[in-house]
Order: structure tokens, then C-alpha cells, then sequence
């Protein structure tokens, strides 16, 4: 049942009762085995559609990076500052430039979506 809420969880849906006799989409589940379809694969393989609710098991939220000793935070910075997609984000808000929409345009889809997330970016 977890599994099934953390599914439906993503939709935006009304569930609502309807009798057998007005139910006439049933699945499988609730009619009668078909004589007819018996022994016969099914020409689509089953794809199981919770696969993905036990990805989601684990809380959702921030992790923080832990780096190891031999990292200093100098070098952090310097590798942050170095990175193709960081590195314009963090010399831009140290500058307090604001590139224009033309000029987003000619960087990485990782550049704008961390420039679209600006105001909540602290150095």
C-alpha cells in the first residue's frame, strides 16, 4: 500500500467507487480468467509500474557533500571555480553581474538551471 501511495502521490487524481455492474473497464484482476487467452504469452511484456516507488522508499530531501581531509576548502573553491558550468555562476554573483537572456542562452542547460536558482545561491 506504501508503495502504491508514494505512486500515485505524483498525480494529481480522484479516486471514486463504481459498482461491478458499471465498472466496464475492469482489469484482470477482478474478471474471470478468459478460456480463450489461456497458455498464451502476452504479446507486450508486463512492466512492472512500481519499480519506481522503491526508488522511492528513501526520504527525498538535501544531502549534504562531506568531503574528505585531503580536500582543503581552498581547493574546493578553486575546483568550483575552475568547473565549466560553476565556475560563471560564482565569478557573476561575486561581480554582481546579471548576463542578459541571449547570452544565457550560448552556456550549458546546467549553467542556466543553476543561474534560474540564483537568488537561493550563497557563496
Amino acid at each position: 500500500m506504501a508503495r502504491w501511495i508514494e505512486t500515485l502521490a505524483e498525480f494529481d487524481i480522484e479516486i471514486e467507487h463504481r459498482p461491478g455492474l458499471v465498472h466496464s473497464n475492469v482489469d484482470g484482476v477482478f474478471r474471470p480468467f478468459c478460456k480463450q487467452c489461456e497458455g498464451k504469452v502476452p504479446k507486450t511484456r508486463w512492466i512492472d509500474k512500481l519499480q519506481r516507488a522503491d526508488k522511492l522508499t528513501e526520504p527525498l530531501s538535501v544531502n549534504p557533500i562531506i568531503f574528505l581531509p585531503e580536500i582543503t576548502d581552498d581547493q574546493v573553491k578553486k575546483l568550483q571555480a575552475q568547473d565549466a558550468d560553476l565556475g560563471p555562476i560564482i565569478k557573476w554573483k561575486k561581480d554582481g553581474y546579471q548576463p542578459t537572456p541571449d547570452y544565457l542562452k550560448s552556456k550549458s542547460l546546467d549553467t542556466r538551471t543553476l543561474w534560474a536558482q540564483v537568488p537561493a545561491i550563497h557563496l
